[in-house]
């Protein structure tokens, strides 16, 4: 029996090598064949379940692809890959909660896995869970402590929860460490900004769009900090920018009616009023700007 046994298992081994290269190339498809004939010999074994599961999360079935992660790890529990893998496939289907407890016991079982903090990071970030979020972060900076990504993300966590101080110093590194990243650059402005340091949400947003001068958010960012020091031109100026880089975002349109309506310019005031409204009625400055419309209507009447 035990030499019948020893051809399946060279053959087995055989489709299993070839479904890691195919992996590797990037042929889920065909590898998945060569998992299924594994399995065919050997239905209860993980490693097959779990590489099969994986070809069909790369193929986008996450929902298939985790039910053969739960066989595997079913088959073996303390297997922290496996419970990676599950967990991701929990992350993509929203079920943040559930992704959380497989990546927290892979980390049980291997504290260091920079990928499973990784990715429970990204799981308490979509819950808000800023503060847990943070304290995974000290430990991938204990691992890696000039990762500027890790000081960029932490930054944006302690801003999330009104701690500009420490979200300050860890944009200052991170722009230390990446001064040709212009995120690292807007992130600081942002959090200048919420301190009303407006000249330095200026300068760091000017970086920015000397490094990226495609992306809207750092010539609307600008445009707010030149508002609120009533440079109501320069303003228009950015405000105007962001919306030929994209005018579909009302919060663009408003700001810049609101500059429009600070020059006096108030047929432009209203258009943009208008196009905002008509864009996102349903935003949290709605009745402002319905306000602010009967206003200037009232003035053009008159």
């Amino acid at each position: 029996m035990t030499t019948n046994k020893k051809p399946l298992l060279k053959r087995v081994r055989k489709y299993s090598a070839k479904g890691i290269e195919l992996i590797k190339s990037k042929n889920c498809r065909k590898a998945r064949y060569y998992y299924e004939m594994a399995m065919e010999l050997f239905p209860n074994n993980p490693t097959y379940l779990n590489q099969y599961g994986f070809t069909k999360s790369q193929e986008g079935k996450i929902e298939c692809a985790l039910k053969y992660y739960s066989r595997a790890i079913l088959l073996l529990p303390d297997n922290s890959l496996y419970l990676n893998n599950r967990a991701f496939c929990l992350e993509k289907l929203g079920k943040c909660e559930e992704a959380i407890e497989d990546f927290s016991k892979a980390i049980d079982l291997k504290p260091s896995e920079i990928d499973y903090l990784e990715g429970r990071i990204n799981c308490y970030e979509r819950i808000n869970k800023y503060d847990l979020a943070i304290r995974d972060y000290d430990t991938l900076l204990g691992i890696k402590p000039d990762n500027s990504i890790y000081l960029h993300n932490r930054g944006i966590c302690y801003r999330e929860i009104g701690n500009y101080k420490s979200a300050l110093k860890d944009h200052c590194r991170a722009v230390k460490l990446s001064p040709n990243e212009p995120l690292t650059f807007n992130r600081r402005g942002k959090v200048y900004f919420l301190l009303k340091k407006y000249q330095l949400a200026i300068d760091d947003n000017t970086n920015s769009i000397k490094l990226k001068s495609d992306n809207p958010e750092f010539f609307y960012d600008r445009g707010l900090s030149y508002y609120h020091l009533k440079k109501f031109k320069l303003s228009i100026k950015d405000f105007s920018e962001a919306i030929q880089l994209n005018d579909q975002k009302a919060d663009y349109l408003y700001y810049r009616a609101l500059s429009y309506q600070k020059e006096k310019k108030f047929e432009l005031s209203i258009q943009d009023f208008s196009k905002a409204f008509e864009l996102d009625p349903n935003t949290e400055y709605s009745n402002g700007k319905d306000l602010s419309l009967k206003k200037l209507l009232k003035k053009r009447k008159k």
